[in-house]
């Protein structure tokens, strides 16, 4: 499959979902967007996180002359190295609590708007099924039922409040971070960007293979919740 014609099988399913459930994104809108705001504040972390190791390195490893660092007096790291370390050791433990503060809040958030969603998504399917015909549910397989009901609707719930914020953040980091190290190095960012469609390339490669087997997968799973129903619901006849 063409990568286009991908994108836009990917954007169509997209419209569908929003298009069917898009009331649910509106009502967790205050919820989704505080999620938004703590990981753009956890991005703005992870971005500011490899600067005191280079502060280490410019100020004590391999201290440069004539070079100056941001906000520290020149020689002052070589004449109170154990000062210095001190500080950046305090910074580096700011920006890892900063993360782990922002990245539960982002993640507590977003579980809440989740499972907001999942309640009402619950209730529409199975006010679809009351209104499906008899011959529907003569013909079709109860554990499949069971393991859309089960599974089906979870993913669902993880697409449209976890999923739908981090695709967005890390897309916005990944920029970011592009921008960063073409502003500091273009020659390392020209490789990283040659790796990181290299890698792109591969995912695309062995997601295809993913989805096929993650379909048959679900195939099973549903033949197997079958098996295992008609059998229970039997088992107090044969009895």
């Amino acid at each position: 499959m063409k990568p286009a014609t991908t994108l836009r099988r990917g954007l169509q399913d997209w419209r569908t979902i929003t298009g069917k459930h898009g009331d649910l994104i509106r009502d967790q809108s205050p919820l989704l967007a505080l999620s938004g705001c703590a990981l753009l504040v956890e991005i703005l972390f992870a971005l500011v996180a490899p600067w005191p190791i280079r502060y280490v390195f410019d100020g004590l490893l391999i201290p440069q002359e004539g070079s100056t660092i941001l906000f520290v007096p020149p020689g002052w790291p070589q004449e109170q190295p154990l000062a210095f370390l001190g500080i950046v050791s305090a910074a580096v433990l700011l920006i890892a609590t900063g993360q782990g503060i922002f990245g539960y809040f982002r993640t507590v958030t977003s579980a809440m708007a989740g499972q907001r969603m999942v309640m009402k998504l619950r209730k529409r399917f199975y006010s679809q099924l009351l209104h499906l015909s008899l011959r529907f549910h003569r013909e079709q397989k109860l554990g499949d039922l069971l393991v859309r009901i089960t599974g089906d609707v979870p993913m669902l719930r993880d697409v449209l409040s976890t999923e739908l914020v981090d695709i967005s953040g890390r897309a916005i980091q990944a920029i970011a971070t592009l921008s960063l190290m073409f502003w500091i190095d273009p020659e390392l960012a020209v490789i990283s960007l040659v790796v990181l469609v290299a890698v792109s390339t591969l995912s695309r490669f062995f997601s295809l293979r993913i989805t096929k087997v993650a379909k048959k997968q679900r195939e099973f799973e549903g033949e197997i919740a079958f098996t295992t129903g008609e059998g229970l619901t039997a088992l107090q006849l044969v009895k």
